[in-house]
């Protein structure tokens, strides 16, 4: 059946973050900003990195994402971790492909546990003579078979294009991307699948965004990031009956 899954609890988003250099209105700190294209950008394009230190161990890491960069597909990506800030052998030490300027993930399994993390990025070949990315999430994941109730999952693109007409049936039009949107209902989940749901809504309301995955098994065609637009629960017996919509951040 497959799962879907929700990246609610960004590691990133805390503990000391340091670069190897920096555009002066493109600094670091804008990969937690929920403004999520072109927020970081290094001034050079050989040997580049942004470094994670969290202060303590941090537990249950299981994906990192990194959304809208300028990568070639010659560039050497990695994503590494250690126990200390020392990178001539780190314990972790993953290349990620550039397949995809939009998406770049890795999941790991099982999760790892560390308290430095670094980014690295290598593009010699790149001719804007910069790199450049935007939302990075370091965390869990919480995953949900896709076993929502019929009628459920994405649906068409929403097309927010304006069109107006004159008097005399003359029209124009404001052209805007479209975007996706989700609707999906899930029956009898117990109360520690639900408290994911809740929390998370408590936390972001219908304003802040986190990543959704519909299906793992693809992450590349099926990562979004996301908002709430409405969150609804029924208690039966225990159990919980959960419906959730989800528009895509553009």
């Amino acid at each position: 059946m497959g799962k879907c899954g929700f990246m609610f609890d960004n590691r990133w988003d805390s503990g000391t973050l340091t670069a190897s250099s920096e555009a002066v209105y493109l600094p670091k700190e804008n990969t937690r900003h929920p403004w999520f294209k072109n927020v970081w950008r290094s001034t050079g394009v050989a040997s580049e990195w942004l470094k994670l230190n969290k202060g303590a161990q941090s537990s249950g890491i299981k994906i990192f994402i990194n959304r809208f960069n300028n990568f070639t597909p010659g560039a050497t990506i990695k994503i590494q971790a250690h126990s200390s800030d020392a990178w001539g052998l780190p314990s972790v030490d993953v290349t990620i492909p550039v397949i995809d300027q939009n998406i770049m993930f890795y999941i790991w399994e099982p999760s790892i546990v560390y308290q430095w993390f670094r980014h690295t990025m290598a593009d010699v070949a790149n001719t804007d003579g910069y790199l450049k990315t935007g939302r990075i999430y370091l965390g869990p994941i919480f995953e949900l078979e896709r076993r929502y109730s019929p009628g459920g999952g994405q649906r068409a693109p929403i097309d927010p294009s304006i069109i107006t007409e004159s008097d005399m049936g003359q029209r124009s039009s404001i052209k805007k991307d479209k975007y996706s949107s989700f609707d999906m209902t899930w029956d009898s989940l117990p109360l520690t699948e639900f408290l994911n749901f809740y929390n998370a809504f408590i936390s972001y309301g219908l304003t802040g965004s986190f990543f959704f995955c519909l299906d793992l098994g693809n992450p590349l065609n099926n990562l979004y990031y996301v908002r709430f637009a409405d969150f609804q629960y029924q208690k039966n017996y225990g159990l919980y009956d959960v419906q959730i919509s989800l528009v895509e951040e553009r």
